[in-house]
C-alpha cells in the first residue's frame, strides 16, 4: 500500500474510534450505523478494514456540518503532509453545498471535485433544469471557477468513468433505479444530487 494511503486509513481508523467514544456508542451500534458487520467495524478500528466509498458516506451521513468540514479539512492536511506538501482544502458553503462536496470526494476522489461538488449542489437547488446540463449548468460551473465549459465538461466525465470503473457498486447503492450502463456526465450529477436532496445524505 503507497504511504499517503496508509496514512489516510490510520487516520479514519483513529478518527471514527473517537467518533464511537464522543457520541457514547458501542462498537456494534456504530457497524450498524455505517451498515457493516460488528467484525467489520473492530478490524475498522485497529486500521485492518479499509473504508470503502459506502461506508465512508454513511460516515458522513452522521456528522453534522462542522464536523463535515472539519473531517475533510484534516483528512486533506493529513494526505498532504504525507506526500511532503503544505495546507488542506478549506471548505465553505452552505449544508447542501457541503455534503455535495462531501459526497464528491467521498465517491469521485480528488479527480474532477471541485467542479462536480458545484454542479452537484446547483442542481440540488434546482432539479427541474438538470435536463438542460449544456445549457445551463455547465456554464453556470464555468463561471463560478472562471474556466471554460470544457474543462468543466471534461470533469464530469473524468469523474463518471472513475466511479464507474472502481465504486461502481457505490454508485449503484445510492442510486434509485437498475443502473445497467455507465451514466451520462448529467445523469451521475443528477443522481448525487437526488442522493443529497431526498434527505439520504443529511
Amino acid at each position: 500500500m503507497n504511504p499517503y494511503k496508509e496514512t489516510l486509513r490510520r487516520f479514519f481508523s483513529e478518527y471514527v474510534s473517537a467518533l464511537r467514544k464522543r457520541r457514547g456508542l458501542t462498537q456494534e451500534q456504530m457497524a450498524e450505523r455505517l451498515r457493516i458487520t460488528g467484525r467489520a467495524y473492530s478490524d475498522l478500528e485497529r486500521g485492518i478494514y479499509c473504508f470503502s466509498a459506502v461506508v465512508l458516506v454513511f460516515l458522513l451521513l452522521m456528522l453534522e456540518e462542522g464536523e463535515i468540514k472539519e473531517l475533510l479539512s484534516s483528512a486533506s492536511g493529513r494526505d498532504r503532509k504525507s506526500r511532503g506538501q503544505r495546507g488542506g482544502v478549506v471548505i465553505h458553503g452552505n449544508g447542501e453545498h457541503i455534503r455535495a462536496f462531501a459526497l464528491a470526494w467521498t465517491i469521485c476522489g480528488k479527480h474532477s471535485l471541485f467542479h462536480v461538488s458545484y454542479a452537484v449542489y446547483l442542481t440540488t437547488r434546482q432539479p427541474a433544469r438538470t435536463p438542460f446540463a449544456e445549457w445551463w449548468l455547465y456554464p453556470a460551473v464555468a463561471g463560478h471557477y472562471h474556466t471554460c465549459i470544457f474543462n468543466v465538461k471534461h470533469s464530469a466525465c473524468v469523474a463518471v468513468d472513475r466511479v464507474w470503473e472502481t465504486e461502481r457498486e457505490a454508485l449503484r447503492s445510492i442510486t434509485k433505479y437498475p443502473l445497467k450502463r455507465e451514466p451520462l456526465p448529467s445523469e451521475f450529477i443528477a443522481i448525487l444530487a437526488a442522493y443529497i436532496k431526498n434527505g439520504d445524505a443529511a
